[in-house]
């Protein structure tokens, strides 16, 4: 489809409009490999705008990520923290016990000095436990 603009105010819009979706585009392209995402070709017209509204919750993300680290006078590099907050783990801890059957702890795993550091200067704070929710619990007990 062919838009024939009249005004310059129209042409500076679509001009604009066009730099933002180049914008979001290439912070997708950016994120996919951190999220192990694959090119995806919609047939459908709901496809393609949940995909839209995927790329551009990737770069309201990236570009909060991005103001955020800056605020905190780390650069403006977020593939830094997602690449540090990936180490991040949490694992379940199964502790049977004679009388009460299994017990089920959720362990969060301590950063190194340097993520930290970066953390601190975030104002991120890990916990040392999460909780499990009630509708995983079942589900654990399926696993064990």
């Amino acid at each position: 489809m062919v838009n024939h603009l009249s005004g310059p105010g129209q042409r500076q819009a679509a001009d604009e409009g066009a730099r933002r979706t180049s914008s979001i585009h290439k912070v997708q392209l950016k994120l996919r490999p951190v999220w192990h995402l694959r090119p995806v070709w919609h047939q459908r017209e709901d496809r393609v705008q949940a995909h839209i509204l995927v790329c551009f919750l990737a770069f309201v993300l990236w570009k909060s990520l991005e103001m955020w680290q800056q605020r905190a006078g780390l650069g403006n590099s977020p593939r830094t923290i997602l690449e540090e907050c990936a180490m991040i783990q949490s694992h379940d801890v199964v502790l049977p016990t004679p009388t009460h059957g299994n017990i089920r702890l959720r362990c969060v795993t301590q950063p190194d000095p340097a993520q930290a550091a970066l953390f601190d200067r975030l104002g991120i704070i890990l916990p040392k436990r999460m909780r499990l929710s009630e509708n995983q619990i079942p589900h654990l007990a399926l696993s064990a």
